[in-house]
């Protein structure tokens, strides 16, 4: 059983292009469960990325425009889990914000990360 989540509807109403959304919990509280149930709802083209496995820490590293450009492609959506697992992600997440119009992020972490 599912049950319906109040943050659920006002999670809904934040995403907003050239925004980046942050959602911090602790570990094992459900925060991947909450982000694919959101997914489910929105018609927007997304990349989901997880911060955990080691080949898109690689994609990222090259902090160049054309590289992020390159792997959102199309997408106006990027989601990336545990994103506090990945080296400089505030600085990453900026410049992704900055440069490519029309982008929407939701980052999520299990611990304070960088993000100044």
């Amino acid at each position: 059983m599912i049950i319906q989540r109040y943050i659920k509807h006002e999670f809904l109403k934040k995403i907003k292009s050239g925004k980046v959304l942050v959602l911090l919990g602790a570990r094992r509280t459900g925060k991947t469960f909450f982000i694919k149930q959101i997914l489910k709802e929105i018609k927007t083209p997304y990349l989901l990325l997880n911060g955990d496995d080691y080949t898109t820490s690689s994609l990222l590293e090259k902090r160049s425009i054309a590289n992020y450009r390159n792997i959102i492609g199309k997408n106006k959506l990027l989601i990336i889990d545990e994103a506090q697992k990945i080296n400089s992600i505030g600085n990453i997440l900026k410049l992704m914000i900055d440069e490519i119009p029309g982008l929407t992020i939701i980052a999520t972490g299990s611990s304070v990360f960088d993000i100044s």
